[in-house]
């Protein structure tokens, strides 16, 4: 009988740490108006229309938001496409910074797509 307590205890733990955690993501990431995803989509399009400083304002917005709170996406998925997302946001800014339009849509895409998929419930591979 005490082995099962036991394991019903860690199952309600681990239970009760997942959806805590999906919860401080969801509050964290979409819950403002704009969202995180549509930031980015914001910076491609303030890019495309040559708005560089309202990009470069909102990429800082952005990066803001995510230095903030990127650990709640580390601990549930702290795996190459968290790097992956990393690496993205870097030449997200890189390509602001050299006011390349291309690269912003290219960029800012690739972000959008990877943080909706390592913070959907069943991330995709």
């Amino acid at each position: 009988m005490k082995q099962k307590k036991v394991t019903v205890i860690l199952i309600l733990i681990l239970g009760v740490s997942f959806i805590s955690l999906f919860i401080a993501q969801y509050v964290m990431f979409y819950s403002g108006k704009p969202n995180f995803p549509n930031m980015i989509e914001q910076v491609v399009l303030y890019s495309s229309k040559d708005q560089w400083d309202k990009a470069d304002e909102t990429l800082s917005k952005v990066e803001e938001k995510w230095n903030k709170a990127q650990v709640l996406i580390a601990i549930k998925y702290a795996d190459q496409d968290y790097s992956l997302l990393r690496i993205a946001f870097a030449r997200l800014r890189g390509a602001i910074n050299t006011k390349d339009s291309y690269g912003v849509e290219r960029e800012g895409k690739a972000c959008v797509l990877i943080f909706k998929n390592i913070t959907s419930v069943s991330p995709n591979p």
